[in-house]
């Protein structure tokens, strides 16, 4: 699989962001993982990194629902930025797989919804349809 630079993991619950961080390790896809507790920070750690010229991460699994700032909120701030480099994939990581979180994300432009846990299968899948080998 190709191995992409950054991966940036929103979630406001340590255990999910560990298990996260632990699937994606297992799979050796990345060169690193940063992690943000909610959208507020992660838009932070992405400003940081546009004035210090280091491009944003090809890849943000972002949690639904977080205290400070939510995942749909999130997602409509980071595309008001301009940060260096190309936008990020963004996947939006939900329990709630209710048609109503579906459509609101796709009402807010979001193309990629998965149900938690993710899994090493859920991480090929994304890999396959956004990282393939022969890119």
């Amino acid at each position: 699989m190709k191995k992409v630079k950054r991966i940036l993991l929103v979630d406001d619950n340590k255990t999910t962001a560990f298990i996260n961080q632990r699937e994606i390790n297992k799979l050796d896809i990345t060169q690193e993982i940063q992690v943000a507790e909610n959208g507020s920070t992660a838009l932070r750690y992405l400003l940081q990194d546009y004035q210090n010229g280091i491009d944003s991460p090809e890849l943000i699994l972002l949690d639904h629902k977080m205290p400070v700032m939510d995942g749909f909120q999130f997602f409509q701030e980071y595309n008001k930025l301009e940060l260096k480099g190309k936008k990020a994939i963004i996947i939006m990581l939900t329990t709630s797989m209710h048609q109503q979180v579906l459509t609101e994300a796709k009402n807010h432009g979001l193309e990629e919804v998965m149900s938690k846990p993710l899994t090493q299968e859920k991480l090929k899948t994304i890999w396959s349809k956004y990282f393939p080998s022969d890119q």
